[in-house]
């Protein structure tokens, strides 16, 4: 970890780690994490969407409008 890592992006780590363990230690297969970083004016923001990989393509679309609309 970064010691200049901000609480937002603190957080969005502990989550992946968290979920990966949670999906590794359940054998959970086809899930997959799909992380959201928008630009913003002062500070980064972090969003997560959880899809199967056959809907990967969903989770990209809804990352590109998100970043589209709320990135600066």
């Amino acid at each position: 970890m970064k010691k200049d890592m901000s609480v937002q992006e603190y957080r969005s780590c502990l989550f992946s780690r968290m979920f990966e363990r949670y999906v590794t230690a359940h054998c959970i297969e086809g899930v997959k994490n799909q992380i959201v970083i928008v630009k913003g004016v002062a500070e980064d923001y972090f969003a997560h969407i959880i899809a199967r990989e056959e809907h990967i393509h969903y989770a990209k679309l809804i990352d590109d409008g998100i970043r589209k609309d709320f990135g600066k």
